[in-house]
């Protein structure tokens, strides 16, 4: 009976190691991938912030084409943080699994198809 009792303290304690590890790599991957957010944040808010400076500057000046420049900058920026963050929701949705995902196979050609639609 001891034997049982110690084999299984040794088998709880391999299943304690091994979710300890899993979560030092969830950790890991969360920590790696607030920084990646992050930084995929920080392009389109340095363009926002310096489109706003020039605007700026543009409006004492009568500079239209340049103040049209940089207030389409300052859309495509806020329209890119737009799509990162709608990207994150639809991550935490798969999580969830509020969305499920339907994988489909299709061709190569396919895929560079609707690749060149985009482009």
């Amino acid at each position: 009976m001891l034997r049982e009792t110690l084999s299984a303290l040794e088998q709880s304690k391999l299943e304690l190691s091994e979710a300890l590890k899993t979560e030092k790599d969830l950790g890991e991957m969360k920590s790696k991938f607030v920084s990646m957010a992050s930084h995929e944040f920080k392009t389109p808010l340095s363009t926002i912030l310096s489109s706003s400076f020039l605007l700026e500057k543009y409006n004492d000046l009568d500079e239209p084409g340049k103040r049209t420049k940089h207030i389409n900058r300052i859309k495509h920026a806020v329209n890119d943080m737009k799509m990162i963050l709608d990207d994150f929701l639809s991550l935490d949705k798969l999580d969830e699994g509020i969305v499920q995902a339907k994988p489909e196979t299709f061709s190569a050609e396919a895929c560079f198809e609707a690749l060149n639609d985009v482009v």
